[in-house]
């Protein structure tokens, strides 16, 4: 479903514009993969496929876009927009149970363990699933422009302005008590760790944490029409990026790109041929910085933690 509303004021000099856009997704349900030993097969009990029948996500997207153009003279115009984005995900109905799988068979210790804990390689209580309680992202936009039409050498439109950004993600995903595997009548290789029935690891994993960083950026572009046949545009773009850790107490900024760091040129030319518009040769060239994507931080900068205990396995009760 969806939700959009526009709104537009026109008057002599000043045209103003405002939309809202809301499209939230719900899934419930989740297939179960194929991971049997023959085609078809899933290697678990029907039991441990029941927390699929309610697993599912809900998805948040919110957004708004507001313009304001202003004609200042006949030849020049400034021109101000804003923009605000939201982005909330998270997962519904996965149970809070902690998930085990086995690291080898029950094989070695079926005549001290009871049937209902025996299985094979790879058998699960509860599909394994990394909890999103929420991942939101919040981005805000903020540019204004001048432009400027004048005669000089040709006819000039020059376009020069500041753009303004601030990104968020405030994440919190995890494994409900960790992921477990067991090793049933094993030894941890060389440390010589076991318990009565072999010994187990816990691996304890999350995402969490929140950051968020600027943008600024600053832009001139000249479209220089050097005469009726040719045309150029040459432009300047360049931006001043900081970008954050998910652990400010310890690290506030990460690294840092300064306007010098990217400046980005660009160069076009269009030439028409025989004056008579039928035939047009152009080119271009330029230089693009992308925006350093979260899924970077996350990783480096302490969102994303794996511990892994392990332990003697001494008792039989898994849950």
């Amino acid at each position: 479903q969806q939700a959009f509303g526009k709104l537009t004021l026109a008057l002599p000099r000043v045209r103003v514009n405002g939309s809202i856009l809301w499209t939230p997704t719900k899934a419930d349900g989740t297939l179960t993969a194929y991971d049997g030993a023959t085609p078809n097969f899933i290697n678990r009990a029907q039991s441990g496929l029941a927390a699929n029948i309610d697993r599912g996500y809900e998805t948040d997207l919110t957004s708004g876009t507001g313009s304001v153009n202003i004609t200042l003279t006949p030849s020049s115009m400034l021109s101000a927009r804003g923009g605000v984005f939201r982005d909330k995900y998270n997962d519904t109905g996965i149970p809070l149970i902690t998930p085990y799988t086995y690291g080898n068979s029950t094989e070695s210790v079926n005549n001290i363990i009871p049937p209902s804990l025996q299985g094979p390689s790879g058998f699960p209580n509860t599909p394994r699933a990394q909890i999103t309680d929420f991942d939101t992202t919040k981005r805000m936009t903020f540019d204004v422009e001048y432009l400027n039409v004048f005669d000089g050498a040709g006819t000039h439109s020059i376009q020069g302005g500041y753009g303004f950004q601030r990104t968020t993600n405030d994440i919190n995903s995890f494994y409900p008590g960790g992921y477990v595997n067991i090793f049933w009548g094993s030894t941890l290789p060389q440390s010589g760790l076991t318990g009565t029935y072999g010994y187990y690891e816990v691996n304890d994993r999350w995402i969490a944490n929140k950051a968020g960083n600027n943008i600024h950026s600053l832009f001139i572009e000249d479209q220089w029409n050097v005469n009726p046949r040719l045309t150029l545009n040459l432009g300047l773009r360049t931006e001043n990026e900081k970008i954050p850790t998910f652990r400010p107490e310890f690290l506030e900024t990460a690294f840092q790109f300064g306007f010098g760091d990217k400046l980005a040129p660009r160069l076009g030319a269009a030439y028409d041929l025989h004056g008579d518009g039928r035939v047009k040769l152009f080119g271009s060239w330029g230089l693009y910085y992308d925006w350093t994507k979260y899924e970077l931080v996350r990783g480096s900068f302490g969102a994303e933690t794996w511990c892994i205990h392990y332990r003697g396995l001494e008792t039989l009760d898994l849950g």
